[in-house]
């Protein structure tokens, strides 16, 4: 349970981490030098932890934008690995809705003002379908089975797939890397519905015989305008409305010659896949434009310094996302008293302290080898990393 900040732990709630206390201990050190937390106690068997800010953390993290954000039960969170399966479901939904609201948004007012646009609940499960425009059915459905939805040339297509997923969720600075099989596996494990698009037009059997005739260009006969070129090595193009809508997309669909599956003596494209997923998304706007305004501020900042003559941008300039740095005096002799001289030779030399000055040869010394000890020490965590990565 949550309140204000605070999240309240039952010593129950985290055997499905399969950590022992000393791990437990280290994840809440580490988080708390990464700003997530703030504060951590055990109380009567419960931990109690304080969350950190959300722009401490990005300012630590240095990153420009967190993504996006769901309302996640703390149970699936707790589980083994569960923050990352977590992460690739609440993106596969994000850009799904996304991909929705695009190709919605590409159709005319009037054919959205006079048809509707499919929701993914719909898709997965209505019954109802219509291969006409008959109200209450939707447009193009032609059969839903177990892991394909088949629709024809009047439905617009939408989703997102694993790729796709794989390469937001890779996108970040400090993102740890996900392949498209990895997606599959933690959508699997959380028991996650998806179903392909797999979309017939009589169009695609023109093209279809066309290639296997070696064009590599065509014009297709019908009033829907479609055709295809010849892009690379068994890749084509094919310019397409989408759907019974008026909107194309620019530059065609670039295709897979293997993607042209016939069944049944009909020629079907495999499209997106929709997943049936309902989380609770966060669009957090009003956080996300201050945070946007204050890197706005300091990118301004930045020019304004350096468009002045004579004046150089500071080394140790903090910005928003740099994190808090704290103040370290110069090295000086151990002779040197408090305020930095000889008592014996305040009136002899006034101008004279006792402070070394630290040469600039060994400085740079002294800074390439702890740079050098820093590498080592990066590489050595990327590495225990990736060997924990391969154990899931």
């Amino acid at each position: 349970m949550t309140n204000v900040g605070w999240v309240e732990i039952e010593q129950e709630q985290l055997k499905p981490l399969r950590a022992s206390t000393a791990t437990i201990y280290r994840w809440l050190a580490e988080g708390k030098q990464r700003g997530f937390f703030w504060h951590s106690t055990w109380r009567n068997g419960k931990l109690f932890v304080k969350l950190g800010g959300l722009y401490r953390v990005s300012k630590f993290l240095k990153i420009k934008s967190w993504g996006v954000v769901a309302q996640i039960p703390l149970s699936m969170l707790l589980v083994s690995n569960g923050r990352r399966m977590v992460a690739s479901a609440i993106t596969a939904q994000d850009l799904q809705e996304r991909s929705r609201y695009a190709a919605n948004k590409q159709r005319s007012q009037l054919e959205r003002k006079c048809f509707d646009f499919p929701t993914v609940d719909h898709l997965m499960n209505q019954d109802q379908t219509s291969l006409q425009m008959n109200r209450g059915g939707i447009r193009g459905l032609i059969h839903r089975g177990q892991k394909r939805i088949f629709v024809g040339r009047r439905f617009v297509p939408f989703g997102t797939s694993q790729p796709t997923i794989a390469k937001n969720l890779t996108a970040g600075p400090v993102s740890c890397g996900l392949s498209r099989w990895t997606v599959r596996r933690h959508l699997d494990k959380l028991e996650v519905d998806k179903r392909q698009i797999m979309q017939a037009k009589p169009e695609y059997k023109e093209i279809y015989t066309r290639i296997n005739q070696g064009a590599t260009s065509w014009q297709c006969k019908s009033q829907s305008d479609i055709s295809f070129s010849w892009q690379d090595t068994g890749v084509i193009r094919i310019y397409e409305p989408n759907g019974d809508s008026s909107a194309r997309r620019e530059g065609g669909h670039p295709i897979n010659l293997d993607r042209l599956n016939k069944y049944q003596k009909v020629i079907w494209l495999p499209r997106c896949n929709i997943y049936d997923l309902d989380f609770q998304l966060t669009s957090m706007k009003y956080a996300r434009y201050k945070w946007k305004q204050s890197l706005l501020a300091y990118e301004r900042s930045l020019s304004t310094v350096t468009e002045q003559p004579g004046i150089v941008p500071v080394e140790n300039f903090v910005s928003p996302l740099d994190p808090p740095q704290e103040d370290k005096l110069p090295a000086c002799s151990l002779r040197s008293a408090g305020s930095g001289q000889n008592k014996g030779s305040n009136f002899e030399n006034p101008e004279k302290t006792d402070c070394e000055p630290v040469l600039e040869d060994s400085a740079k010394e002294c800074w390439l080898d702890a740079g050098a000890k820093l590498r080592a020490l990066v590489a050595a965590r990327k590495a225990q990393k990736l060997e924990r990565l391969r154990n899931l």
